[in-house]
Formats: structure tokens, C-alpha cells, sequence
């Protein structure tokens, strides 16, 4: 999508359902650069080049950082990774976990030994 395309739709309308049909984006990511270009007086005067749009975006526009997804068997962290290098299977890590107190999934721990080591 180019920029000077989506800041074109949002000169021309308010209606975010008609700019997100026209260019495929997400209302949320509509809104955010909405609120940008507002700020940076863009929607009421003609638009600057592409060169000028992109430099601009890069030193004004904040994105808000990625999730931070923290695994419900980390704090059991100490436990775990010793078990899994000495080969013991990911079930008995799980029951060895739930007799500590663990409350999640055997899916959530295939998932941490996963990111230790990716297959």
C-alpha cells in the first residue's frame, strides 16, 4: 500500500469501512495513520512527495511495540530445561510440573521446549 495512496483515501473520506474496502488494511492501521496525518496537518493541503511522506513517517510516527508473550512455564523455567537435556519426555515433564502446582497445558509446554530448540 502506498502511503501517499492511503493519505489520498483520507483526504477524501472519514468512512473507514470504504478506505478499508479500497485499500485491503486494517481499520486499527487506518486509525493510526489517521491520527498521524492529523497531527502533521496533512489531511487539509496538498500532499509533499513521496521522499518528503517517508521521511516524515519515519521520524514522527511511534508504532507501539510487538506483544510480549510470556510463557506460563517459564517461572518453572529451573525445572524444566534440566529435565528436557537429559532426555526425560515432555508428558512426564508436564506431570512432574502439574504435581508442583502447574495449572497449564501439555501444549504449552511443547511449545516452550519448542523455542529452546527449534526443530
Amino acid at each position: 500500500m502506498d502511503l501517499r495512496e492511503l493519505l489520498r483515501h483520507l483526504q477524501a473520506t472519514t468512512n473507514v469501512s470504504a478506505i478499508r474496502r479500497a485499500t485491503g488494511l486494517d481499520r486499527r492501521t487506518i486509525d493510526r495513520y489517521r491520527t498521524w496525518a492529523v497531527a502533521q496537518g496533512l489531511l487539509d493541503k496538498p500532499l509533499p512527495s513521496l521522499e518528503d511522506l517517508q521521511q516524515l513517517l519515519a521520524t514522527t510516527l511511534e508504532l507501539p511495540p510487538p506483544p510480549q508473550i510470556v510463557s506460563s512455564v517459564a517461572p518453572y523455567g529451573e525445572l524444566v530445561v534440566p529435565l528436557h537435556r537429559a532426555g526425560v519426555a515432555d508428558s512426564a515433564i508436564w506431570h512432574r510440573l502439574r504435581e508442583r502446582g502447574y495449572p497449564g497445558t501439555l501444549s504449552s509446554v511443547y511449545r516452550f521446549l519448542h523455542r529452546l530448540e527449534p526443530s
